[in-house]
């Protein structure tokens, strides 16, 4: 599932930046999401709080819960990302 709503596939998948390069934001693990393209070019670098849909962005999360591989842990991914939406909130970024 998308960060912003709706299923992904692999000739739709963008990486997002929840706080955008462009305002400070890392290019790190715990700053990006996943959308569509489409999704990724319509906020560009507007503020988080204008496009975020928090149901959308929990489903995104849950599908995270548990998942454990090399070099990712789905439940550390989950803290990080709330983090981030929470200092891109906060901050208008």
């Amino acid at each position: 599932y998308s960060f912003y709503g709706g299923e992904l596939n692999l000739d739709t998948l963008s990486t997002e930046h929840i706080i955008p390069k462009s305002k400070g934001g890392k290019s790190k693990q715990f700053n990006y999401v996943f959308c569509n393209a489409d999704q990724n070019k319509e906020r560009g670098n507007n503020p988080l709080k204008d496009f975020i849909d928090w149901e959308a962005a929990g489903q995104y999360l849950d599908q995270f819960q548990g998942v454990r591989v090399e070099g990712f842990n789905g439940d550390k991914y989950i803290a990080d990302v709330l983090n981030s939406i929470n200092t891109a909130i906060k901050t208008g970024k």
